[in-house]
């Protein structure tokens, strides 16, 4: 006992110290903004290109909601901890051990105490998280919720400023001749967003939009926008540990049976590589494709947790001779094939889990059923001969999870209905404080069916494919952060692209010197190697090697929560085997401010680029609108410039607006097909609304 009491005597009074240099420093620094938090991480997960856009813009929306409900660092438990990526197992254990060992912390700058914290994570988590007492004594009651909860209204507007040819006023007999060609609707976006929430604990919301070329109140959305959606959900009642109504997403296990939730993919930060997240939770987005739609139920008793969840909604397909070919899961409803694969057919699932979770182990065994009211056709392509062929699946997976002093195992066996097998397995060592290695071994087989999987892979699908990602990462000197990590796949069987077995590897290196807060240098690099294939003059067909590297430097100063500049430099070199070698380089500044004694945020990027081609493109890093996620594609020659103002009217209301253009020195015209744009220059306006009440 008397050593817990210096213990916390300690912390008390390094606390105090901490406190009073941050009362001594408050006229140089101020707390972040939630939208400048969540555009730091999201940009840092992100790195070089868009790989992972769609995954990017449902973590900017779910890190936008977790910034203005945060976390209560005192009560907040190993779930909810996990939920941010860029928090590592053995950080979210410290914080946990940390706050039991020492007592409710009392400021944020006790993070600085944590052990393993670093300085760029610490800075990272604070818009997150919240101080405030010991766990409450007793459970928050539904009814409590929703008398204590508060509602949230936001509208989106997008618009193309050009004359793009699939908008172009013709008659319905040019529309039938061209079927491909025009658009059925007006070329502008909105979606509308209510939501009544109660912290992280209980949300009800409704979701509408309309895509930029749907119709609107006539003809195929005669009942206005084309997509709608609808929730309820709440935890912690009682036994009921999640509750799900209307849309939602499951995740169980590592993701290799069912995972709605979003994944990363490969990138730097190893801690967003496996599936942490698990359980059910809210489909609030705009995502058209990627969630359920039914009832599901989470009971927690003792160690135990039994789930159980339902889903029956109509899919996009392509379907010919009343046979499923392909899902469709753009969510895109404008052209003529667009509305003939509309709602073509049905998907009906039921699963379960039952999980033990115990001190340092935890173990989960998931079930989920599909079925559809029509047959998938593998279509005849010798590529597609191991794709899904039926109306039935099943699948099984086995999950599990170490956890022993600084060693972190993890991962999920799983078996479909014809007997294929996928697995995922991942170790994670801190042999030494500052000192991480990760490796993670999958092998998907060939045949592995499983249609609400995601997780680990070089191609986006959980089938044919063995592979090794192993990865170090060294923060032992506080100001600098080094990680370098490898990845390498095979591919038994022939993919989309390429006719024979294939291989496959990545190179991926990044180092971060920050010699005080608000300053820092970094450079990532990556070296993709992939094969595809290569027709000959001849007519023969060969596989060639293909090979692109990807430089990023940047430099970014931050003087306080007023004023940010970063300045990027991108190049990239791409080398197909046989065909010559292309070039690429930019220049991006972006600069970001608040204008002194008014609620008004400003942000402006302008980039100079110059390639060779599409192949040595390069992702511009750009600033959008809360949620939305965008990095513009840069080929040719040209310029970029976007700017954002935002204005928060007191904490009821918030306005923003953006406007960006995009301007190429080497073509006439921009973009193809219906996208086409008679000019050199392609904008677009945007607009966003938030009351809350």
């Amino acid at each position: 006992m008397g050593l817990l009491i210096n213990n916390r005597l300690l912390k008390t009074l390094l606390a105090t110290v901490l406190a009073t240099f941050t009362a001594a420093t408050a006229c140089l620094s101020q707390e972040v903004s939630p939208s400048a938090a969540v555009d730091a991480v999201v940009d840092k997960l992100i790195e070089i290109d868009d790989d992972n856009a769609s995954a990017a813009e449902e973590l900017k929306e779910m890190l936008t909601d977790l910034a203005h409900d945060k976390v209560d660092i005192n009560a907040a438990t190993r779930e909810q901890l996990e939920v941010l990526p860029f928090l590592s197992p053995v950080q979210v254990e410290n914080i946990l051990f940390y706050v039991y060992t020492y007592g409710p912390m009392v400021s944020l700058d006790e993070l600085r105490l944590v052990e393993g914290m670093d300085v760029a994570t610490a800075a990272m988590l604070r818009p997150f998280v919240t101080v405030g007492q010991a766990a409450d004594e007793g459970r928050t009651t539904l009814a409590t919720m929703f008398k204590r909860g508060r509602s949230e209204l936001v509208t989106r507007f997008r618009r193309t400023l050009d004359d793009k040819r699939g908008y172009a006023d013709v008659d319905e007999a040019a529309r039938l001749e061209a079927p491909g060609s025009y658009y059925a609707g007006s070329p502008f976006y909105n979606s509308v967003k209510y939501s009544y929430r109660y912290q992280d604990m209980m949300s009800i919301g409704v979701t509408a939009e309309k895509d930029p070329g749907e119709e609107f109140f006539r003809g195929s959305n005669a009942k206005g926008y084309d997509f709608y959606s609808a929730h309820f959900f709440a935890r912690d009642i009682g036994v009921v540990k999640a509750l799900a109504v209307g849309d939602y997403k499951a995740t169980f296990g590592k993701g290799l049976v069912v995972s709605n939730d979003y994944y990363m993919g490969k990138n730097i930060y190893l801690t967003s590589l496996y599936n942490r997240r698990g359980g059910l939770r809210r489909h609030s987005s705009t995502d058209e494709s990627n969630f359920l739609r039914g009832a599901g139920a989470t009971f927690a008793v003792g160690r135990w947790e039994l789930s159980a969840f339902l889903s029956s909604r109509r899919l996009d397909a392509v379907v010919e001779n009343s046979l499923v070919k392909s899902l469709k899961t753009d969510g895109y409803h404008r052209l003529a094939h667009d509305l003939a694969a509309r709602d073509a057919v049905r998907n009906t699932m039921v699963g379960s889990n039952l999980t033990y979770r115990g001190g340092v182990f935890n173990i989960g065994l998931t079930v989920v059923g599909d079925f559809f009211n029509r047959p998938f056709t593998t279509g005849g392509e010798p590529y597609r001969a191991h794709y899904p062929e039926g109306r039935r699946f099943f699948n099984a997976g086995l999950a599990y999870d170490f956890r022993w002093r600084g060693i972190f195992v993890g991962g999920e066996t799983a078996v479909d209905g014809r007997g294929n097998v996928a697995t995922l397995n991942a170790v994670d060592i801190y042999p030494a404080d500052g000192y991480r290695i990760f490796v993670l071994h999958r092998h998907y087989a060939t045949g592995y069916v499983a249609h609400h999987a995601r997780s680990m892979s070089a191609t986006g699908a959980v089938r044919n494919e063995r592979g090794v990602f192993c990865g170090f990462e060294v923060t032992a000197v506080p100001s600098l952060s080094l990680t370098l990590a490898v990845d390498c796949s095979a591919h038994p069987w022939l993919r989309y692209g390429i006719d024979r077995p294939s291989s496959g590897s990545e190179v991926l290196a990044r180092a971060v010197y920050a010699p005080r807060e608000g300053l820092a240098f970094s450079a990532y690099y990556r070296r993709r190697n992939s094969q595809r294939d290569r027709a000959a003059d001849d007519g023969a067909v060969d596989a060639v090697q293909v090979r692109t590297d990807k430089l990023r430097l940047r430099f970014v100063y931050a003087a306080n929560d007023n004023l940010e500049v970063k300045t990027d430099i991108d190049c990239c070199l791409a080398v197909r085997g046989g065909q010559g070698r292309s070039r690429g380089i930019a220049l991006t500044q972006t600069a970001a401010w608040r204008i002194p004694r008014t609620p008004l945020r400003c942000a402006a990027v302008f980039s100079l680029f110059d390639t060779d081609d599409y192949d040595s493109r390069i992702y511009l890093p750009s600033r959008s609108l809360p949620p939305t996620f965008y990095y513009p594609a840069a080929s040719g020659r040209g310029t970029y410039f976007s700017a954002i103002a935002q204005c928060a009217m007191g904490r009821w209301l918030r306005l923003g607006a953006s406007w960006s253009v995009m301007a190429r020195d080497d073509l006439e015209t921009m973009c193809s097909g219906p996208e086409l744009i008679e000019g050199n220059t392609r904008s677009e306006v945007a607009a966003i609304v938030t009351v809350r009440f």
